[in-house]
């Protein structure tokens, strides 16, 4: 109030400090607001600082004329360009909410909408049925079979994850030269092949892992003889082991148990 009405425009005078502790003076403790009796006796100190060579009466008559001369709160005026940033904000809500609208009204009535899940499906199915195409005997034709062996939902029998790849490694003997390749090395190997953000590995990526194996068992071979030993150490396998039921070890607490009862 006291800058709309232009009580403030001097500092010398009467500044912006010495009106909150007049405010704070004439305001009763825990309150935060003053009524108009308060306003009156901290407007009679304000126009006696204000208008210092007047009387006190004279001084607050004054001020209380600028008062009622304002009317008022003077609104803040928006500037140039908040408008035109507003006006702009609103350009773009409506640009997009049209937009929206367009593209739900494509969707009810069909127009440009295509059936993604029969292309998805059928360019699966087609891609799957080249996949699994190989010759019998082949190193392909292995990695189908252990690829077919317990795959996972998602997956198809043309990709290997890690776990099947680790079984292929083990059933096919490739992980018992522990100092030349190990479980951990493996693991590696899957991760540097494999295409980053997927969890399996094709054919190719496949080949590519099985030329590394066989450079880390047979260092002393040219590249091209060490993926042929691994590689055909891979088909002599045929396919993944079964997981048959073998006969355990009586344990020794059992062994004792029963001699006792024979005994008997």
């Amino acid at each position: 109030m006291l800058r709309d009405c232009g009580l403030l425009a001097r500092p010398r005078a009467f500044s912006a400090t010495q009106a909150e502790l007049g405010f704070t003076k004439v305001c009763t403790r825990g309150a935060k607001k003053i009524g108009f009796e308060q306003s009156c006796d901290a407007l009679r100190e304000l126009a006696a600082a204000f208008f210092a060579d007047e009387s006190p009466a004279a001084a607050y008559a004054h001020a209380a004329d600028m008062i009622i001369a304002t009317g008022g709160p003077v609104a803040a005026a928006a500037t140039t360009a908040d408008s035109v940033r507003l006006a702009d904000d609103i350009a773009k809500q409506e640009a997009e909410r049209k937009a929206k609208d367009d593209r739900r009204e494509k969707r009810r009535s069909g127009v440009d909408a295509v059936n993604t899940t029969a292309v998805a499906s059928e360019t699966f199915a087609r891609t799957t049925e080249e996949a699994l195409r190989a010759e019998p005997g082949t190193l392909k034709a292995v990695f189908l079979e252990f690829g077919a062996f317990s795959h996972t939902h998602g997956s198809t029998a043309a990709e290997l994850d890690n776990v099947q790849w680790i079984k292929l490694l083990t059933d096919c003997g490739l992980l018992k030269h522990k100092k030349r390749f190990d479980r951990t090395a493996a693991d590696l190997l899957f991760a540097r092949v494999k295409s980053t953000g997927s969890r399996r590995i094709g054919f190719p990526e496949f080949n590519e892992a099985v030329r590394a194996v066989g450079a880390a068992l047979h260092k002393s071979d040219s590249e091209d003889v060490a993926y042929g030993k691994v590689a055909q150490q891979i088909i002599d396998t045929g396919g993944p082991a079964g997981h048959g039921a073998t006969a355990a070890e009586t344990p020794d607490w059992a062994k004792a148990k029963a001699h006792r009862e024979a005994r008997k």
